[in-house]
């Protein structure tokens, strides 16, 4: 007998941590809250705590499922400048290790990295039980 409908994946929490230095457009951790089923993904890291807010915000899955693309608008601290800081993550296949990418849009500087990634346990920002 088959059951109408396909049990849906829940969506796959990975924390990536990679090295880099003080001067890099990625962040040492970055987490990926990635959604096959929907074809969606977020993204949150100290950049996006800092400019934007304390959740993750919706980045770009591709179709490949391996390929999650995001933008943040960041501004500078006493000027007026504002900016935006491009970045795309490729995973392997088994989603254990990830090259990330950042650069400020319409400048030639950018930040290249690979890292490795675990799954998350626990949702991100979902408080535990004592």
């Amino acid at each position: 007998m088959l059951v109408a409908g396909a049990a849906q994946a829940a969506p796959q929490a990975l924390l990536c941590q990679q090295k880099v230095s003080n001067r890099e457009w990625v962040m040492s951790e970055i987490i990926f809250i990635l959604d096959d089923a929907q074809g969606s993904a977020q993204v949150y890291d100290g950049v996006i705590a800092h400019f934007v807010g304390k959740k993750p915000i919706t980045a770009k899955l591709k179709a490949d499922g391996k390929t999650v693309t995001w933008d943040v608008r960041v501004r500078g601290g006493k000027s007026a400048r504002t900016g935006t800081i491009m970045y795309s993550a490729t995973f392997s296949a088994d989603r254990r290790k990830v090259t990330l990418y950042g650069a400020p849009r319409g400048y030639d500087n950018s930040t290249n990295v690979r890292g490795t990634c675990v799954e998350m346990k626990d949702e991100p920002g979902k408080k535990r039980k004592k």
